[in-house]
């Protein structure tokens, strides 16, 4: 019986880690630096929530801060043409 307890408790965690809409925390962002490439902003953050790119090949990447009824914030990164982490943007301080 601790056994079937034990693998749901993990099948629960793994499969709510890899929730493509999950929210990322201050301190993690606080964790890229601009110069990271994007393999490294994403092995600190996940895959973003939103993906666009511009006419001079600048990505930026979109990700939730804070999702509920009232508010849904995000915060963006920006690569430059050379997949380059060139701006960050959290927001305001709760």
């Amino acid at each position: 019986m601790k056994k079937n307890k034990f693998l749901l408790i993990l099948s629960l965690l793994i499969i709510s880690s890899c929730n493509p809409n999950r929210t990322i925390s201050r301190k993690d962002f606080e964790k890229i630096e601009i110069g990271m490439t994007v393999n490294e902003v994403k092995s600190i953050l996940g895959a973003p929530h939103k993906v666009t790119t511009d006419r001079d090949s600048n990505t930026y990447y979109f990700y939730k801060t804070q999702d509920n009824f009232f508010a849904k914030r995000y915060a963006s990164v920006k690569f430059d043409n050379r997949g380059w982490l060139s701006f960050k943007y959290f927001g305001k301080k709760d």
